[in-house]
């Protein structure tokens, strides 16, 4: 169905939002850009949640510690490029 074709993008662009974090913080160093990154992260875990809930709510409610981690993670990111 195209619910479940939308929920399965926003999953599949937070894999990436999620690959693209890990090297740019770490290996390139780059806080800053590793925010915007991580920002874009968390908001693309928001919309899949939100796409989700119709699908399976299970899976949307199973998502919360996700978002609470890379929430603080953001926050963590913050800190450090401030």
């Amino acid at each position: 169905s195209r619910e479940r074709t939308v929920a399965l993008t926003l999953f599949a662009l937070q894999l990436l939002l999620t690959a693209a974090w890990t090297p740019v913080f770490f290996g390139l160093r780059m806080p800053g850009a590793a925010l915007v990154i991580i920002a874009a992260l968390l908001a693309a875990i928001v919309a899949w949640m939100i796409a989700t809930r119709p699908v399976s709510r299970l899976a949307m409610l199973l998502s919360i510690p996700y978002l609470a981690w890379v929430g603080f993670a953001t926050a963590l990111n913050f800190a450090i490029w401030q």
